[in-house]
């Protein structure tokens, strides 16, 4: 999960790969056998090329520094989920589609 979420988020945008450390992952099982809670913690760390404020023809490089967490409940795990779509669903747009090139 993690190595897929680094090529997501690396490449020519930042013009760097993520580097993740301190990651872990917790995963709580209730007395039902079924997962209860989970949470991911890592530290993440960016390398950019950003404008140069003194030189706006140039640019420099800075790290930036993330500390993330992610924490998920699961209520009634093992219980049927019914999920009725909206009746106006084939005027919503594809994600993909609100992409910006810049």
């Amino acid at each position: 999960m993690i190595s897929n979420t680094a090529s997501q988020f690396g490449g020519d945008d930042t013009g760097s790969t993520p580097v993740f450390s301190n990651a872990s992952f917790i995963i709580a099982i209730g007395s039902n056998g079924y997962v209860k809670s989970t949470q991911l913690k890592c530290s993440v760390t960016v390398s950019a090329d950003v404008p140069d404020h003194s030189d706006y023809d140039s640019t420099v490089k800075t790290n930036i520094n993330m500390d993330m967490t992610v924490s998920m409940t699961y209520n009634n795990p093992g219980q049927k989920v019914t999920i009725t779509p909206p009746s106006d669903l084939a005027n919503y747009q594809e994600a993909s589609d609100l992409v910006i090139e810049l």
